[in-house]
């Protein structure tokens, strides 16, 4: 098995991309990024510097994702949400509000501070 990388996304130096992942059309993927199996990030998302997408997540199109931020297994985050830096988003929690400023914990469906 193979990671699916589009040909137009860019892919810094030092990131780490395991099999049965999808990096989409124009997504931009940070230094330092891990981006673990079976993983999703959908058309235009941007994934700033070591940023930990763990297993199962799901990033759809144009989302901003901080650095050093952290997506736990089976995380969702919806269309055009932005998360800021040091965000970490619980297993299994699915974002359908931006976070910008990051520094901050999301845990539930939807996902609220915690």
């Amino acid at each position: 098995p193979s990671a699916q990388i589009l040909a137009e996304s860019e892919i810094s130096t030092g990131v780490v991309i395991e099999p049965n992942s999808y990096v989409g059309y124009r997504a931009e993927v940070g230094e330092g990024t891990h981006v673990h199996a079976g993983s999703q990030l959908d058309h235009h998302s941007v994934l700033k510097p070591y940023v930990t997408v763990n297993p199962g997540v799901i990033l759809a199109g144009n989302v901003l994702i901080g650095s050093h931020s952290q997506l736990n297994m089976g995380a969702l985050v919806s269309n055009r949400i932005e998360l800021g830096d040091f965000t970490v988003v619980g297993a299994g929690s699915t974002v359908l509000e931006s976070f910008p400023l990051g520094h901050v914990r999301l845990l539930g469906t939807p996902a609220r501070p915690g």
